[in-house]
Formats: C-alpha cells, structure tokens, sequence
C-alpha cells in the first residue's frame, strides 16, 4: 500500500512541474500552420481547356474549376480566360497550391472563395504563379462581390517559398470578408484600388510584400468590434507600400512589431482610427502628408522610423 501512495505522489509531482513548466510560457504552444496534403488533385490548365487526374470534389464547365469538397488541389499551366471557384458544399480547409499556374479572368474574380472554412494559397518553391482580372466584373443583379482578383469570403491563409503577382485592374489585389493571414512567400500586388484588404483582420507574419495601389496598401475595415479592424506586421516580413492614399489603414490600431517597411504614399502613411503602436522593426516613410493619423502613438526605443529622409522624432 505504501508503494502505491508513492508511486501516486511522484507520478502527481511530475504532472505538477510539467504543468508549472507549461504555464511559464503564459500561452500554449503556438499550433503549428496546416500544410498542404503530399497527395494532391492535380489540375492541368491548357489554354481554353481544363484537365483533373482525380473526378472527386472537382466539377469543371468549360474554363471554370469549381472545388466542392475539402483538400489538396494544385495547379499548373496557364489559363487564358477562366477561374476557380471554391463552393464547399460542407465547409472545410482547402488548400490551393499553386505550381506554375498563370489564371487570368476578363468578367470575374480568378480565384473566388465563395464558402469554405479555411483557404489556404500555397506557393510551391522556385514557381511564378501569376493572377490577372479586367476591369469589368459580370456579378449577380444585387450583389457587388466579389470585388477582388482574389477575394474569400472565409478565412485566407497565404504560404509557401513561391512567388505570386497579382495583377488587379478592377478593384482590389487580395481582399477576405473574415482574417487575412500571410505567412511566407513573395507577394506583388498591383491595384487599381487597395492593394491588401482583410475585413477582421490583416496579418503580415512573414514573407516578401510589395504593393503598388492606387488606393491604399494594407487595409482592415472591420467597424463593429473593437478587438478586430487591425493590421499586424510581425518579425521576418518586408513591406514595402506605394500608394495612392493610405499605406497602412485600420479601423481600429495598427500594430508593427518587427520587419523592414517602406512606404510612399500621398497620404498618411499610417492610419489608425484608435492607436498605432511601434513595438519593432525598420520604418521608412515618404509622404505628401502626414506620416501618421492616430488618436495615440505608442513606441519603444527599438524601432527606427525615418520620414522623408530625416529621423522622427515622436513626441
């Protein structure tokens, strides 16, 4: 019996000091970011036509690929005038790889999220995949979405060692009606209005991002929660902005906590309905305006922020 009570109490201590160890952190283990499957559907664009290796979850008309099944669906070729639709009929994760995939669209939105749960745009290591719309989209009578040459209603997730230009000449580059997060990859957006617009929320956690737009760079609209509408640059990104209006816009704060950004903007360089705040990074502005618009500005002593050449001094 005593054997028992100890072998109880070491194995109850063991758990307590791993959970001890656990909370120090004060947050769980970051969960690591899905990736695509190592067995995918593969989908051949030639031209006018489209090819599949695998009949389920995939329905093709004419130019159109429309996804209705959760996985792995990856794309090579070029595509003259045509798009993919993902229109789960259980919602789901998707994954888009994209391998040396060329899509234009002349009426409509190239790659159109319409319902998932998650859509995940990968780029595959050393390809060029670019996406090109017009600048007349045939919608719905009554609707005015999408509005975007990628545009997903559902969370977007963007990955990947590969390079994606999008080519956007009727509204914006990239938009998602939820969480627009970028991971990794080089991204070249050129828009005729903004060039990166999450609704909830606008992420930058990694990669390579250049944008030219004619309205503003990076953009999150959302106006009824106080805790979403905000713009986050973490560590390892480069941004750099030419833009018509904003650089950065949020509803509620902008938050840049590392990465090298360069903007050039005609107006603000960086707006926030409620507080921008410098918590690290590189910041290189040239304005026409005022290089930031913000109820408050919060900064630590790590970040370096330069406006039309000078050192900015904060008050």
């Amino acid at each position: 019996m005593k054997k028992i009570i100890r072998i109880t109490a070491l194995t109850l201590a063991m758990l307590l000091l791993a959970f001890s160890a656990f909370s120090c952190t004060g947050t769980n283990p970051a969960e690591a970011t899905p990736q695509p499957s190592s067995n995918p559907t593969n989908i051949t664009l030639s031209g006018n036509s489209i090819s599949t290796d695998k009949k389920s979850g995939v329905n093709i008309s004419e130019t159109t690929v429309t996804i209705n099944a959760p996985g792995t669906y990856k794309f090579t070729g070029k595509l003259d005038n045509g798009n993919i639709i993902v229109d789960l009929i259980e919602k789901g994760d998707i994954f888009l790889v994209l391998a040396g995939a060329e899509i234009t669209c002349s009426d409509f939105a190239p790659i159109y999220c319409k319902q998932a749960k998650n859509l995940y745009i990968y780029l595959e290591k050393d390809t060029t995949n670019k996406i090109t719309d017009g600048n007349n989209y045939v919608l719905a009578e009554g609707t005015d979405e999408p509005d975007a040459a990628i545009f997903s209603h559902d969370d977007l997730f963007i990955m990947g060692e590969g390079t994606l230009i999008v080519d956007a000449n009727y509204n914006d580059g990239i938009t998602g009606k939820d969480d627009v997060n970028i991971e990794s990859g080089k991204i070249v957006v050129d828009a005729v209005n903004h060039g990166i617009k999450g609704k909830d929320s606008l992420e930058i956690k990694g990669g390579n991002i250049e944008i030219t737009a004619n309205g503003d760079g990076l953009k999150s609209t959302q106006d009824q929660d106080a805790t979403l509408g905000f713009v986050e640059i973490k560590d390892g990104a480069t941004v750099k902005i030419t833009a018509g209006d904003e650089g950065i816009q949020a509803f509620t704060n902008v938050i840049i906590k590392g990465g090298n950004i360069t903007i050039d903007s005609i107006d603000a360089a960086i707006k926030a309905e409620q507080v921008i705040e410098f918590k690290g990074g590189t910041i290189e502005i040239n304005t026409y305006d005022s290089p930031f618009s913000a109820t408050k500005i919060e900064k630590t002593p790590e970040v370096s922020v330069t406006v039309n050449g000078s050192k900015y001094e904060f008050n």
